[in-house]
């Protein structure tokens, strides 16, 4: 039998984009410990995680590659910042390939700044970052402005700087060579823009949102991430709003965030994003055991839908306070660090593999989303049967449909 789906709600469903995960979300929970966990003020941080599942980070002792089954797998420096999907690894101002144990150092822009601080690489090889003069202090967002600048560098044309005024770094880059950054004019006025590599086109986030109410500058925006879907996640300040974690996309604009049970608004970062716009940050939940409360991972599958990711974990150890998340991939793995509480202790490293079926649209987990999906969904919608709940809301609606046709015939694995 043929399902009949009017055609005012496929037209709907054809101009949105899904960003959730079907089922309930469920987590297994890795611990990487330093190389010497005997030490007792050994650190360890897991900052990045590609699409074949291959993490970085870096301990006290140095930087290492992770790998499931496998472990950790030292590297020959450390503070790598990046890995892309060919395995290749973006430190601050090189790039290593793990198989030689090779670095290529990234070359000087035409701009005189001496040093470099190259932020994230893409599959295509292409840098992004910025530069900066000698001195300490001197990053995009101190003063003095002048002593730093945006920095590109590709494989074909070598290194570069966007002729932008005050165009002062970017901190991310996807695989469609679309860059987010930050234009600073003076102190305490950060402009978020959307730069295409290969077009020059600039998209100002600043512009798409009301001025600060009480100085009439422009509104704040620091964006952080950029996914392969397009999705933009950073937080901005306008209006009379308070500081507001958001994803933004070209076709939606700006989507702000929804707040997690006993969270601050003003204090919730975004800091990861992935290709199906599912996004994770940290929020300060002041109704947590600290004196001012305690940072929690969070994870938002859609904008309105928070959840703390330790309450997602199937195999927390007791006491450990998971605080910081650094990437997401598009298989859902995650990547942060947290410590043992309830007091201070060093940071350790943290793997989140997720249990439930990674296949946004896939209601009946199943493996593929198919008309047994869609069947599912519309005969449940304008209830909250969970078993046809595909974006986990609470609610069978337009978002449930929109989640499975948008996926229609994917397959997991």
């Amino acid at each position: 039998m043929r399902t009949f789906i009017p055609a005012p709600i496929l037209a709907l469903i054809a101009a949105s984009a899904s960003g959730a995960y079907a089922g309930d979300l469920a987590y297994d929970f890795t611990l990487v410990e330093s190389v010497n966990p005997s030490y007792d003020l050994a650190e360890t941080f897991v900052v990045d995680i590609n699409e074949q599942n291959v993490a970085i980070g870096t301990d006290t002792f140095g930087g290492f590659r992770w790998v499931e089954g496998t472990g950790k797998i030292e590297l020959p420096s450390s503070g790598p910042r990046h890995i892309n999907n060919l395995g290749e690894i973006l430190y601050g101002g090189s790039i290593l390939d793990p198989d030689t144990g090779d670095f290529s150092f990234l070359p000087d822009a035409p701009h005189p700044y001496p040093n470099r601080s190259a932020r994230a690489m893409n599959d295509l090889g292409v840098v992004v970052g910025h530069e900066y003069t000698n001195g300490s202090g001197c990053e995009p967002f101190n003063c003095p402005l002048d002593c730093a600048f945006n920095y590109v560098y590709d494989p074909v044309n070598g290194a570069r700087n966007i002729d932008v005024p005050n165009l002062r770094s970017f901190r991310d880059v996807n695989n469609s060579n679309i860059a987010v950054g930050v234009i600073i004019s003076e102190c305490d006025n950060t402009r978020g823009v959307v730069y295409d590599l290969q077009t020059d086109e600039m998209i100002n986030l600043s512009d798409q949102l009301p001025p600060i109410d009480l100085i009439g500058r422009p509104a704040q925006v620091q964006p952080v991430r950029i996914s392969d879907g397009g999705h933009v996640i950073g937080t901005a300040i306008y209006g009379s709003e308070p500081q507001s974690p958001f994803v933004w996309t070209e076709q939606d604009g700006f989507t702000f965030l929804a707040a997690p049970e006993g969270a601050n608004y003003g204090y919730i970062y975004p800091s990861a994003v992935n290709a199906h716009g599912v996004v994770v940050g940290e929020a300060l939940d002041e109704d947590a055991g600290g004196p001012i409360g305690d940072w929690r991972a969070v994870i938002w599958v859609t904008p309105d839908n928070p959840q703390y990711l330790d309450e997602l974990i199937t195999d927390l150890p007791a006491d450990f306070l998971f605080e910081n998340v650094y990437s997401i991939n598009d298989n859902g793995w995650i990547t942060g660090s947290g410590h043992f509480g309830p007091g201070w202790a060093t940071q350790r490293g943290v793997v989140l593999q997720p249990l439930a079926p990674n296949l946004p649209g896939d209601v009946d987990q199943s493996g593929t989303v198919d008309l047994a999906d869609l069947n599912l969904v519309l005969a449940n919608f304008g209830t909250t049967n969970e078993d046809a709940d595909a974006t986990g809301d609470g609610q069978v609606d337009l978002a449930d449909l929109n989640l499975v046709l948008a996926n229609f015939g994917s397959v997991a694995g």
